[in-house]
């Protein structure tokens, strides 16, 4: 299958996100910043990082990690509508009716990249990608996707769908934009819980996977955050 964005697996699981608010003795203090990840690690034996930054708007402006950078560009509506690729030095377009992708074209090479959506789901080339009706990621490439009613990863920003539209990916795209915590996965046939550690604040610190049946993980992640002002 064609690539859409030659990217890193690493950048598919940049969750964490979560409002911060000063405590001002009220009993609903109104929120006057949120915390955004700008650095996550990755272990399974070996250690990767990638870096996040953000515009100023608070929208995921670039990537950067080991063989991968990127950045962002967003329309009037807020969904992203061009990435470039400066790895390949390609640059992506993508235009949306609603916030639904109807085309993807490579500008560089002035090629389309076929997409389609129907019933919740997404396919591109030989990629199947479903949502439900909270535009969670319940199903990729047959993976299914199990969610718990704590907070989840970008429970503060909105949803993006190009970032699920990605070839050669790690299941954990399915952190992108799910407005709950992920509590099962199942990969190649292998159960995987999810255990998630968050700090006072209410961040996730650090995700760890432990096959059913398993008491050690066979991998987990962690997050350090930037605190920013909500925008006025």
């Amino acid at each position: 299958m064609k690539t859409l964005f030659r990217i890193t697996w690493l950048l598919l699981i940049a969750c964490g996100f979560g409002c911060s608010s000063d405590d001002d003795g009220g009993s609903n203090p109104t929120p006057t910043s949120i915390f955004l990840p700008v650095e996550i690690t990755a272990s399974d034996g070996d250690t990767q990082t990638v870096f996040l930054s953000y515009n100023e708007n608070n929208q995921l402006e670039s990537f950067r990690g080991s063989g991968a950078v990127y950045e962002f560009g967003y329309n009037d509506q807020g969904l992203i509508y061009q990435v470039d690729d400066f790895v390949v030095n390609n640059r992506i377009s993508i235009e949306y009716d609603g916030n639904i992708i109807t085309t993807v074209t490579n500008l560089t090479t002035s090629t389309d990249i076929p997409v389609s959506f129907t019933g919740g789901q997404y396919n591109v080339g030989d990629s199947e990608i479903v949502l439900n009706s909270q535009n969670q990621l319940i199903n990729w490439q047959g993976i299914p996707i199990t969610y718990a009613n704590n907070e989840g990863p970008f429970n503060t920003l909105s949803f993006q769908p190009v970032l699920l539209l990605l070839d050669s990916i790690d299941v954990f795209v399915a952190y992108f934009f799910a407005p709950n915590e992920i509590s099962q996965i199942t990969v190649e046939g292998t159960l995987f819980n999810l255990a998630t550690e968050r700090n006072e604040g209410g961040q996730i610190i650090r995700v760890g996977a432990i096959p059913e049946g398993a008491t050690d993980e066979a991998f987990h992640f962690t997050f350090t955050y930037e605190e920013r002002p909500l925008n006025p």
